[in-house]
C-alpha cells in the first residue's frame, strides 16, 4: 500500500514539474495577450468577453502561422532541390490558390482553438481574481502566473486523460 502512495506522489509531483515547465512559455505569451486585451478595450471601448476573444484569437492566429509555417521554412532553407522541370513546375495561379487557401484554413483553425483556449482562460482568471482578493498585497505577475500554471495544469491533465487530443489538433492544424 505504501508503494502506491509513494507512486501517486511523485506522479503528481512529476505532473506539477511537467505543468510548470509548460506555464513559463505559456506565461510570457499571456502578456503579449494582456497587451492586446487593453488595448482593443480601451481604443474600441470593447466589453469584456468580446476584447478578450479578439485577443484571444490574435495570439493564437499568430501562434498557428508559427507552429504551420516554422517547419515548411527550416526545410526550404535545408533542401536545395536544383531546378524544377517546367512542366513539373507550380504556376503563379497556384501558388495563390494555395496560399489563400491556407489563409483562410488557418484563419479557422485559429478561430476552434481560440474557443478552447478562452475556456482554459476563464478558469486562469478565476484563480488570478480569487487570489487579488483574497491576498492583495500579492503581487500581478504572481497572481497572473498562479492563473497561468492553473490553467497549464488543467490542459496538461484533459491531454494526458484523452491523449487523442493533441493530434487531433495537429491533424486539425496541417491536414483539415
Amino acid at each position: 500500500m505504501m508503494d502506491l502512495v509513494i507512486s501517486l506522489l511523485f506522479s503528481l509531483l512529476d505532473f506539477l514539474k511537467g505543468a510548470f515547465i509548460f506555464s513559463i512559455p505559456v506565461f510570457f505569451v499571456t502578456f503579449f495577450g494582456v497587451f492586446l486585451f487593453r488595448f482593443f478595450s480601451k481604443k474600441y471601448s470593447l466589453s469584456w468577453i468580446k476584447a478578450s476573444f479578439l485577443s484571444t484569437y490574435i495570439t493564437v492566429l499568430l501562434l498557428v502561422f508559427f507552429l504551420y509555417l516554422f517547419p515548411f521554412i527550416s526545410a526550404l532553407l535545408e533542401i536545395n532541390y536544383g531546378v524544377v522541370p517546367e512542366q513539373y513546375g507550380t504556376s503563379a495561379a497556384e501558388w495563390i490558390f494555395l496560399g489563400a487557401y491556407t489563409l483562410l484554413r488557418l484563419v479557422l483553425v485559429a478561430i476552434v482553438l481560440a474557443l478552447f483556449v478562452l475556456l482554459l482562460e476563464f478558469a486562469g482568471l478565476f484563480v488570478f481574481e480569487a487570489l487579488r482578493k483574497r491576498f492583495p498585497t500579492f503581487s500581478y505577475p504572481a497572481s497572473a502566473f498562479v492563473g497561468v500554471f492553473f490553467s497549464t495544469a488543467i490542459a496538461s491533465a484533459v491531454i494526458l486523460w484523452f491523449p487523442w487530443i493533441l493530434s487531433g489538433l495537429i491533424y486539425l492544424m496541417y491536414f483539415a
